[in-house]
């Protein structure tokens, strides 16, 4: 008989889902045996996620000793209602539903947190020459369909719904669209500008006042539409900022980790010397930011291992 336990893993944005079936050995030593990244539109709620992973696998409930989940929103005592998507996800649901074992929910940027420790360095990508601490205060946030932030001290994960807080310009054009975007409204988060949605806002404000999804003005932005990459340039000057800020907040030793599907899409249209001089563009703390190294995560399953790594870490303890 194998020594092997199976689980299921698994990382629920706000648009798409990664799954994964995990081999775990007694000693700790894991290895992917499926993965496979889903549309959320194709299901109306995880249970139907976890099963068509299921079967796409070429298994079935009876064989996995547990599963770990992150999503995109709160979670509080093994629930999470997500931010962007309407989903309820229920641990005690989701166990009695497919009679797992164990169940493990965890918010989606506590698990790229988590994901930080286990991704291969040839998948950071440096924006400074900071070389960050070993042991350091690692902070992650990316952007995708919402904006994610965490923190990451001696292992512990530390999730929060920071993005949330209200958007503080760096300059007179992001004065402009602050004033454009409180028109009738009393409020602006971070997460309405850094986000997919928040490109569509950017181009809104940068082409007075023409729509575009975010993927066309992805598109036309790599054709050098004037518009497209106007509101490019101001996406990762507004995220520089709040880089910045993070390392006022954080002074993270470890360094800052951005990721993201939004992120990434961008990330051949970064001018990195722009995107550092509005990171450290912090006045008088100027010379601490400029000590924090900064980097852009590629690997887009970061969730995914994280969720791992609450299975490499002991699931039984974290049973419901």
């Amino acid at each position: 008989m194998s020594s092997l336990h199976t689980y299921l893993a698994g990382d629920i944005g706000g648009t798409k889902s990664w799954m994964a079936l995990v081999s775990v050995s007694p000693d700790g030593e894991w290895c992917i045996e499926y993965s496979h990244k889903y549309p959320n539109a194709e299901f109306q709620n995880v249970q139907q996620l976890i099963e068509a992973c299921l079967n796409d696998a070429g298994t079935d409930a009876s064989q996995i000793a547990g599963l770990s989940l992150a999503a995109a929103g709160p979670v509080t005592n093994g629930y999470c209602m997500m931010t962007n998507l309407d989903w309820e996800i229920d641990t005690a649901q989701i166990k009695n539903h497919f009679d797992f074992c164990h169940v493990t929910l965890i918010n989606d940027f506590h698990a790229v947190a988590q994901g930080v420790t286990l991704v291969e360095d040839e998948e950071l990508l440096a924006l400074n020459q900071v070389v960050p601490g070993s042991n350091g205060l690692k902070v992650v946030t990316g952007a995708g369909t919402g904006l994610g932030l965490a923190w990451l001290q001696q292992g512990n994960a530390h999730a929060t719904e920071g993005s949330h807080t209200g958007f503080a310009p760096a300059d007179e054009e992001q004065n402009r669209l602050l004033q454009q975007l409180c028109s009738g409204k009393p409020s602006v988060s971070w997460e309405e500008l850094l986000s997919g949605m928040g490109l569509q806002r950017l181009y809104y404000f940068v082409s007075g006042g023409k729509r575009l999804p975010a993927a066309e003005i992805t598109t036309a932005a790599e054709q050098g539409d004037e518009s497209a990459t106007a509101a490019v340039a101001l996406f990762w000057r507004i995220f520089a900022n709040w880089a910045g800020n993070l390392a006022l907040f954080y002074r993270p030793a470890g360094g800052i980790y951005l990721t993201g599907g939004v992120t990434n899409r961008l990330l051949p249209m970064l001018d990195r010397d722009e995107f550092i001089s509005a990171y450290c563009d912090k006045g008088g703390m100027r010379s601490l930011v400029e000590t924090t190294a900064v980097f852009v995560v590629t690997d887009e399953q970061i969730g995914l291992l994280g969720a791992i790594a609450q299975i490499r870490d002991g699931i039984e303890g974290l049973e419901i």
